[in-house]
């Protein structure tokens, strides 16, 4: 039997906690930072990097980036069902539980296992012509599921080496207020949250980007800064295995500029 102060107790402690609105929601804000330094950024050997690349050809602009910088880069593009189409360059069926698998034995095989993994299956188009419909479906199976799969497949590889996912989209999120948005896009944003826990050795981020329009240097910028972001040695802080506990970090680049988002009450 409870002692009658504890019960007291127990009801000015929720009388109290009832009074205090202001600390029952939140919302989430943009901080503005500076891009990160070169001094953040792991440069001192050539790493596996898997990018799965989107039809804006940001992500193969990238893929030639990294491969002038030495990097071993394997490149994956959305198609029919799994095939190789080139030396490092593949296409899959991102609703075939089965590709991911093969892309993965291939890897293994060429002692290749991906490190580092930058997913760009979610930067499209601005204005796309898609219904409400198929965009969403489009993010199910683009971002949803292939995330989900993606790590279902990399865990029964064994793969138990530290890996790193970026989750690159656009029209995301709302920062400035002059984006087209796509909501459906939040999608991948459970994936980014669930994965690490689920697998301890896998770290996730969401960057959301603004494609730069017809401007060679200024992709060239934007493709450094977001390489810059998933090879950076720490996230808000943290430590790597910190990383992988919190969940995901997510940042926006529009054109120099770097917003980490945080929450505020």
């Amino acid at each position: 039997m409870k002692d009658r102060s504890d019960s007291d107790f127990t009801r000015r402690a929720a009388s109290e906690k009832k009074r205090k609105i202001t600390d029952w929601f939140y919302i989430p804000s943009w901080k503005r930072s500076v891009p990160l330094d070169a001094d953040q950024i792991e440069t001192s050997q050539a790493k596996n990097y898997l990018l799965f690349i989107d039809k804006c050809n940001f992500g193969a602009a990238m893929a030639d980036q990294l491969r002038l910088a030495e990097h071993k880069v394997t490149t994956v593009s959305a198609g029919q069902r799994f095939g190789k189409l080139s030396d490092g360059d593949y296409v899959i069926n991102p609703d075939e539980r089965a590709d991911y698998d093969a892309l993965l034995n291939e890897l293994l095989a060429l002692q290749q296992p991906p490190e580092v993994i930058i997913h760009l299956w979610n930067v499209t188009p601005t204005g796309s012509s898609l219904s409400d419909l198929a965009c969403l479906q489009s993010v199910q199976n683009l971002g949803f599921y292939s995330l989900m799969f993606l790590a279902q497949s990399l865990s029964d590889h064994s793969l138990t080496e530290a890996i790193q996912i970026s989750v690159v989209s656009n029209n995301l999120h709302e920062v400035t207020g002059t984006e087209i948005l796509q909501s459906e896009k939040a999608l991948i944003l459970g994936p980014c949250k669930v994965i690490p826990q689920e697998y301890p050795n896998i770290s996730c981020r969401s960057i959301d980007i603004v494609l730069p329009e017809s401007n060679e240097e200024a992709e060239i910028d934007l493709i450094g800064q977001v390489l810059s972001e998933t090879s950076a040695k720490t996230t808000l802080g943290l430590s790597p295995t910190e990383v992988a506990t919190d969940g995901c970090r997510l940042l926006s680049h529009s054109g120099k500029k770097s917003w980490p988002l945080a929450g505020s009450v």
